[in-house]
């Protein structure tokens, strides 16, 4: 964390930017917990910038060590990732390196303990100017409190990569998370669990993040879809739309909100959480 030197297989490769990029999300902090009322994780993500001596030729050593680093402190995170634009840029970034943690609580204590383990001091003299990440809420480090309302597949991501895509959503004038709780709890949930059973959205699953932070033009919520593959995401959308139930549902939802267009990412599961 505090100014991370981070280097990903590849590139940057986890959730979430709208039009303007991961500063602009949620106002309604209660907002949306879809079918679950308690969030299950607290998730941060940094924007990130490539230095002078970035290279891939020592990723996997920095990472290494990096995880050394944390295993070594008594507030571990659950989880961390890299997420990079698949099909576009953003000035203010090259990628996000994301931070789970279980919630605001441990995630205060574990950048406190950071700062004063003397790690990244140690990361940046072995790895010097690879990767410059954010540490500062609301200006390039952003929280969000996540409800996931249907469980992770199975072996999702086994390999460590796969494909999400997201939007930033706000409620429609006179419209509330009550409304869009009756569409993705009693509608969107139950279409793609019954898809699941005869086989389809085989590694689909997706989590609702309510921003933590303050800033300009804050959105009401993160919508963020994930799959194994960006030729999955295109199949499930293809089928999800071609049935008069999958037409309704969408038509709904954004009766509901209105959202930014998806981006697409990349993501690597750089600290594997124990959920996956």
């Amino acid at each position: 964390m505090l100014r991370l030197f981070i280097i990903i297989f590849g590139g940057f490769l986890i959730s979430a930017c709208n039009k303007s990029g991961v500063g602009e999300v949620a106002s309604e902090s209660g907002a949306v917990e879809a079918a679950n009322s308690t969030p299950v994780a607290y998730y941060e993500y940094l924007w990130c910038k490539q230095g002078e001596n970035w290279s891939q030729d020592t990723s996997a050593a920095y990472i290494s060590d990096w995880n050394k680093e944390i295993d070594a402190m008594s507030d571990n995170l659950d989880g961390a990732a890299g997420y990079v634009p698949r099909g576009w840029t953003d000035e203010r970034y090259d990628g996000l390196w994301v931070l789970r943690w279980a919630d605001k609580a441990a995630s205060d204590r574990g950048w406190a303990e950071y700062a004063a383990s003397g790690a990244q001091e140690r990361l940046e003299e072995k790895y010097p100017d690879r990767l410059d990440c954010g540490n500062t809420s609301g200006v390039d480090r952003f929280g969000f409190e996540m409800y996931a309302p249907i469980e992770t597949p199975d072996g999702f991501a086994s390999n460590s990569n796969y494909f999400l895509r997201n939007q930033f959503c706000n409620f429609k004038e006179g419209k509330s998370a009550d409304d869009l709780r009756a569409v993705v709890r009693d509608q969107f949930v139950p279409a793609i669990e019954a898809g699941k059973a005869e086989g389809l959205y085989p590694s689909f699953w997706f989590m609702i993040g309510v921003p933590d932070y303050e800033g300009e033009d804050v959105r009401d919520f993160n919508w963020i879809e994930f799959t194994e593959t960006a030729e999955e995401t295109e199949k499930n959308e293809s089928t999800f739309r071609a049935s008069e139930e999958g037409q309704a549902i969408v038509e709904n939802f954004y009766g509901v909100v209105e959202c930014t267009d998806f981006r697409s990412w990349d993501g690597r599961i750089l600290r594997r959480p124990a959920s996956l």
